[in-house]
């Protein structure tokens, strides 16, 4: 049962199955290069301000700035 379960995830990830393709169609349309180093740089940003407390408990300013900032580093061509 493992064995056959193993087979299907390989033949399906070698011969382009359904993941495959979606994994295909995400990186055609920026997911990899724009989505995710966003979400990481805007998560990173959040979670630092929210340990640092700069501005007490306003979430809202911290999610502008994170924002912000994971947008702007966008604009940089090492990012994506």
């Amino acid at each position: 049962m493992v064995i056959s379960n193993l087979f299907l995830a390989v033949y399906g990830y070698f011969e382009g199955g359904s993941f495959g393709n979606l994994l295909n169609l995400w990186a055609q349309q920026g997911v990899f290069t724009y989505v995710i180093p966003f979400l990481l740089i805007f998560a990173l940003v959040y979670g630092i301000l929210s340990k640092m407390k700069l501005f007490g408990d306003s979430k809202g300013i911290y999610v502008v700035i994170a924002l912000a900032i994971g947008l702007m580093a966008l604009s940089f061509p090492i990012v994506p």
